[in-house]
């Protein structure tokens, strides 16, 4: 059996206003309506704040908030949004901001971590969080046409 290996190198530039980008994710959005309810909107988060060796795609609370923020005015636009999962227990960098991302998400809240785990604080902010989505669209994560 033969095979065959092309590689071909292209790039492309891409120039559009606001309004055209916009346009094109509604088109877009036509059909993840039909297909899709929520859409994951940050790397992972992870038990650090600060990203190995500084690649904010890697698990991190930087690189999970930074995306996160990014994508904000597409809840509730497009798709319920999913910040990833409450970590609230002892020993999360950070633990106390990424708890109030993933409420200001407005999107999908779901707890990863062990309920033994959980310190004071960390259970009733999980009780807290842990609820239904909200259907209106984050505050101040407007879209320009």
């Amino acid at each position: 059996m033969a095979s065959i290996r092309h590689e071909v190198e292209v790039e492309v530039e891409i120039e559009a206003t606001a309004k055209q980008v916009w346009d094109a994710v509604r088109g877009v959005d036509a059909v993840h309506r039909r297909l899709v309810d929520a859409m994951r909107i940050s790397p992972d988060i992870g038990t650090h704040y600060e990203p190995p060796d500084g690649d904010v795609s890697q698990p991190s609370g930087r690189g999970a908030v930074l995306a996160g923020r990014a994508r904000a005015f597409q809840h509730a636009r497009l798709w319920v949004n999913d910040p990833d999962c409450l970590l609230a227990r002892p020993g999360i960098e950070r633990r106390e901001a990424w708890a109030e991302h993933v409420r200001a998400s407005g999107g999908l809240a779901v707890s990863s971590d062990p309920l033994r785990a959980l310190d004071a604080w960390g259970l009733e902010t999980t009780r807290r969080l842990l609820g239904p989505s909200s259907p209106e669209p984050v505050p101040g994560a407007a879209v320009e046409h």
